[in-house]
């Protein structure tokens, strides 16, 4: 029989069966009305009388569409302490809805199958005798049976943030519960499927903390034994990030708690598994993104204070990419494990990879790598291989340095603790091979120009670095060491003051000190230099350098030892050739106090020019006597006194120094002050002053320089000079000119004038005042002590003529001045006036 349906029956039958359901919704709505304060009062009461503390909520309503068939029991703004004496609140949520079966109400019984939590948080806490929070249940077996039974099959949870407070661990878990689903099977145990949608927020034990919020995918069985008090779970999949991760586990809490944990993987990279490294241990290498095969199998064991941890892991064919860079290192494969007998202590700590490979470019790397004990790290690991130093600093960036291109080839070996690496106990350890690097060039940060052409050979043998033909260009300047080093890893600990010993043998073709003191290529003139011997750093240098320079100061052929221990340097035997001749000196920098530098030196220089020394030297500051105006060369002994402050300042007040002079084929050339004394002197040769070999012993303390008297023979005449150039510029000088070559009046000049007792007269003069604002006038006062000494210079003559007239000068006479009774000598007093 063939039943043909129009499309206009289709239409009736479809709208008959719309008005069905619609008539159904209807009566269901009318019978909630009906019962509905009757359900909420068993429901309240049912709840209440089962509940040992007071569930708080504004309102409570009976709908048919919270989760039909169902009828859903609404309670809005729920909230719950919880059981007493715990510190936070079980339950707070905007709205439960308690699913009610709709024929098991018609037949006289209201059977609660599922529960939903919307938009709220749960708080479950423990305390450390293993009670809950969430313990609210009544234990009753005497209340008659409840219409209302709890028949739970199902809760969802929308939307709801869960914490786990562990008050026996000072342990606490969070995340927030984007939705979930928990089924239930309460037969013959406690069956607990959960799958949902989480996001991870917080783990924070008391060595252990990890606050990044991580999307997670959770599908997993729990099974609950109450009388073997034993929670498991089997089966679990955690999907983070499009990885999967197979976990299963038990707790077990009678007698000694005990917990297992089990994760394995199958497909994950470096950089997801670094994420739940807590702390900024993990922050660099989050960076890193890498890709190819990376499988692991973790397990955890133990109990409420003691777990222990062990990771096997494996990677083949795998890539790891520092993505602002682009350097890669590829093709890699290893294959260890981690162990932890107590994960709270990082001395328990044990890392094994063996073997590691891979490549950086074309250059393959092999080799192992143990490392036991986290706190005191012991290493023993190999590594041989090559690799383009560009790529390789791309790859791990510092801050500090950055190659340009180069390569570097090692075979080395490390085994010992780490600390007596950087100690002296670097005999406990064990460190032998080769690095060698090849025409490398690299910049390091807070310098301006570069490192250029660098190559040599580095040799660990026995725990001492040896430094083969090291060479390379520094901005314009070069260096060569040949020599050997010890403690030299404990330059990498900025806590460790173990000092690191160089020996070696420096050469270098040029050495510009302005780029290397200053680190800027380009700004030279007026930049402050910095200048700190290193604390940790001890050496000693036999240097040759054919030429080095610093700002004015240009020098060949030096060669000479330095030595810097606890940051003090001696410099012996100092030889260079500069400003015409040549120096020699030995000095010692101390460097210990923060306040600035102090040098003691002492040297000979000689045959130097001395404008040259002054145009270097930029006229020691000062505008009076200039390099244009002199010309000489100098020899002299020299020994000093100098304290620079930390931006090697000339601290003026500390100074001394003790010169032994001498001067050959010297020239005063224009200089002012000679040329005032033009009024005095007849000729007019003045400008063009040139001088007899000169000597003398210069004394600078306290800010002024001293010159004694000294007799300066001219092409003009022949000068007395003495007196006193203090640092700021102010002048005492005494000359005094033969009165033969005066041109004054001699009544003009009287008082000033002192007859030498060989019929030449001189003329005393005195330059006074300061560079800028100076005079000369006559020195009266100098005539009148001159002539009080003659005087009494003549009194002790005469006396002694007296005592050996007539008697024979092989005899001692004793006689007493007191026979020759002279007056007083009053000149000086009549002069002074």
């Amino acid at each position: 029989m063939n039943i043909n349906l129009t499309s206009g029956t289709l239409k009736k039958i479809f709208f008959w069966f719309i008005s069905l359901i619609a008539g159904l919704i209807l009566i269901l709505i009318i019978i909630i009305q009906v019962f509905k304060v009757d359900i909420i009062n068993e429901f309240v009461s049912t709840v209440n009388e089962r509940l040992e503390v007071p569930v708080n909520t504004d309102e409570i309503d009976v709908t048919l569409f919270g989760d039909f068939p169902n009828i859903s029991i609404s309670l809005s703004n729920v909230f719950c302490e919880g059981k007493p004496n715990y510190s936070k609140n079980l339950i707070s949520a905007d709205r439960i809805l308690v699913n009610i079966g709709l024929f098991e109400m018609f037949s006289g019984e209201v059977s609660v199958k599922s529960i939903i939590i919307q938009e709220g948080e749960i708080n479950i806490e423990r305390n450390p005798d293993n009670s809950y929070n969430y313990q609210i249940w009544k234990e009753d077996t005497t209340r008659e049976k409840s219409q209302t039974t709890f028949d739970i099959d199902k809760i969802f949870i929308d939307h709801v943030l869960i914490s786990f407070y562990d008050n026996a661990r000072s342990a606490m878990y969070q995340a927030n519960t984007l939705f979930a689903e928990v089924d239930i099977v309460l037969n013959p145990d406690q069956k607990f499927i959960i799958d949902g949608n989480f996001i991870w927020e917080k783990i924070i034990e008391p060595k252990y903390k990890l606050e990044k919020s991580i999307p997670v995918n959770i599908e997993t069985e729990i099974n609950y034994f109450a009388n073997a008090k034993t929670v498991n779970w089997r089966n679990g999949l955690l999907e983070m990030d499009g990885f999967r991760y197979l976990t299963s586990g038990s707790y077990i809490w009678e007698n000694e708690p005990q917990t297992k944990v089990f994760v394995s993987s199958k497909k994950t990279n470096v950089k997801h598994i670094l994420q739940f490294i807590p702390g900024e241990q993990a922050e660099p290498w989050l960076k890193y993104q890498s890709s190819g095969n990376l499988s692991f199998e973790a397990k955890v064991i133990g109990n409420a204070d003691l777990y222990s941890t062990e990771i096997n892991f494996k990677g083949d064919n795998f890539n790891i990419t520092y993505p602002e860079t682009g350097s890669k290192f590829k093709n890699a494969s290893m294959e260890g494990n981690f162990t932890s007998s107590n994960i709270d202590l990082k001395s328990t700590y044990s890392l094994k990879i063996s073997p590691l490979s891979g490549q950086f470019g074309s250059d393959k790397v092999t080799g192992y790598v143990n490392l036991l004990n986290f706190v005191s790290p012991i290493i023993d690991c190999s590594l041989k291989g090559s690799a383009n130093l560009k790529l390789l600093t791309a790859f791990l960036p510092g801050e500090d340095i950055t190659a340009k291109n180069g390569k570097v080839h090692f075979d080395f070996s490390l085994n010992g603790r780490l600390d007596d690496m950087k100690s002296q106990k670097f005999e406990n350890a064990k460190a032998n091979g080769e690095i060698q690097i090849q025409n490398t060039n690299f910049n390091v940060k807070g310098f301006q120009y570069d490192f250029r052409n660098f190559e040599g050979n580095f040799r660990l043998k026995d725990n001492q670095l040896a430094i083969s033909d090291l060479k390379g260009e520094i901005g314009s300047s070069d260096i060569r060491l040949n020599g050997f080093a010890d403690y030299i890893f404990s330059i990498f600990s900025s806590n460790n003051k173990q000092q690191i010993f160089i020996e070696s043998d420096l050469f270098s073709e040029n050495l510009n000190l302005d780029e290397l003191l200053s680190g800027n290529l380009n700004t030279v003139k007026g930049q402050e230099y910095s200048l700190r011997l290193p604390e940790k750093i001890n050496l000693d240098f036999d240097c040759k350098v054919e030429k080095i320079n610093f700002r004015r100061f240009n020098a060949s052929n030096l060669t000479g030892n330095l030595i810097i221990k606890n940051k003090v340097a001696n410099i012996k035997d100092l030889r260079l050739n500069s400003f015409g001749g040549y120096l020699e000196l030995n000095a010692q920098i101390d460097d210990r106090y923060k306040s600035g530098i102090i040098i003691d030196n002492r040297g000979r220089v000689n045959k130097i020019n001395i404008n040259e020394v002054f145009y270097v030297f930029e006229n020691f500051g000062q505008s009076w006597l200039q390099d244009k105006n002199l010309k000489g060369q100098v020899t002299a002994y020299v020994s000093s006194h100098i304290v620079l402050d930390p931006s090697l300042k000339f601290l003026s007040d500390y100074f001394t120094c003790r010169a032994d002079i001498q001067i050959k084929n010297g020239e005063l050339n224009n200089f002012e002050p000679l040329q005032g004394l033009s009024k005095f002197v007849k000729e007019e040769s003045l400008a063009n002053l040139k001088f007899d070999d000169l000597q003398n012993e210069l004394v600078i303390k306290n800010r002024q320089i001293t010159l004694p008297k000294m007799t300066v023979g001219t092409n003009v005449t022949t000068l007395d000079v003495s007196g006193t150039h203090t640092f700021n510029q102010e002048i005492n000088y005494q000359v005094i000119v033969p009165l033969s070559k005066a041109k004054q009046d001699k009544d003009e000049v009287f008082g000033a004038v002192e007859d030498d007792g060989t019929g030449s007269p001189n003329l005393y003069l005195r330059i006074i005042g300061t560079t800028d604002e100076y005079e000369i006038v006559y020195d009266t006062r100098a005539v009148s002590k001159k002539i009080i000494t003659d005087i009494k210079d003549e009194k002790k003559e005469l006396i002694d003529a007296f005592k050996y007239k007539g008697v024979d000068q092989d005899k001692t006479v004793d006689l007493s001045d007191e026979y020759f009774d002279f007056p007083e000598d009053t000149t000086n007093n009549k002069t002074d006036n």
